[in-house]
């Protein structure tokens, strides 16, 4: 984008630009559902308003708004075009993962980049398989990086986004998720959505073929923690583990930074605790963790 996005500094603020916005997407809403006219530049509107930062935390530039508050701003969106508002939900649920699993010097990088006004899709959904838990996309550590390989579906908003954050299982079956920057080599993103009714949320299909992935880009994934909670016991940390964590289960340490270097120059991963946030979400995790754990 030309310029930064503004940066929302209070939950009245918030509000009132959502209200705003509600005026001007609601008028075209249902013709571009009818015609398939994908809203982007509603969307550079809403991303640029600085609504897609209001989580960021206090500590990194952002508002931090309520959950009270970003509640009633989606259903002010929503009112106005649901499609709008649900390609915003998943970059919101990005900015969570990152303020709750990525290291100290991921959250500066990424919340940076989103407070000024870079959009995040997922690609998280498969097709094909066995059940709704089960997950073909793979990544493949090596020696300085990785290689994420595999499919996904109903990817909402990637087509959008700047960064598509992509989950993939491990030669351990522990998840991560991969930040990819849109023009990434490998990295695909096919506008096929077809669904009924919101059409324009482009939740179409994501394509990654041997990307390469840096260890700066690579967060532990959360996912899983509600399924097939047997298998939890047979799986181990990737690269260590912290006795008696409660967040153990869904690999609080991350491995995401490269610290030193080994023979021949290569850099060599390095397993880092990862700080969790203090709100009611992570409390949460930990208890559910906690009760949950084999």
């Amino acid at each position: 984008m030309a310029e930064p996005a503004h940066v929302i500094r209070s939950d009245a603020e918030a509000l009132d630009i959502a209200e705003r916005l509600a005026e001007r997407f609601a008028p075209e809403a249902q013709a571009r559902d009818k015609e398939r006219r994908l809203p982007r530049a509603e969307l550079d509107a809403f991303s640029q308003s600085g609504l897609w930062g209001m989580t960021v935390p206090r500590a990194f530039g952002g508002a931090q708004v309520s959950y009270a508050t970003v509640a009633q701003v989606f259903a002010t969106i929503a009112s106005a075009d649901p499609s709008i508002a649900q390609i915003a939900q998943n970059h919101i649920s990005a900015v969570h993962f990152i303020g709750l699993l990525a290291d100290a010097q991921q959250k500066a990088h990424f919340l940076g980049r989103i407070l000024a006004g870079d959009r995040f899709g997922n690609a998280s959904s498969e097709s094909g398989t066995s059940h709704g838990g089960r997950m073909e996309t793979r990544l493949i550590r090596r020696a300085c990086d990785a290689v994420i390989r595999g499919r996904k579906f109903y990817s909402t908003g990637a087509l959008f986004a700047r960064f598509v954050t992509v989950i993939a299982l491990d030669e351990q079956d522990q998840a991560w998720v991969a930040i990819l920057e849109q023009g990434t080599p490998g990295l695909t993103i096919v506008d096929d959505w077809d669904g009924f009714g919101q059409r324009t949320t482009a939740s179409g299909t994501v394509i990654i073929e041997d990307v390469v992935v840096p260890p700066a880009a690579c967060c532990p994934s959360i996912w899983r923690m509600n399924i097939q909670p047997r298998e939890r016991s047979r799986r181990s940390p990737m690269w260590a583990s912290t006795p008696g964590s409660h967040a153990a289960p869904f690999a609080r340490l991350s491995a995401c930074s490269v610290t030193s270097r080994g023979r021949g120059g290569k850099a060599a991963w390095c397993a880092r605790p990862t700080t969790l946030t203090s709100s009611p979400r992570s409390a949460t995790c930990r208890s559910a963790c906690s009760r949950r754990r084999p």
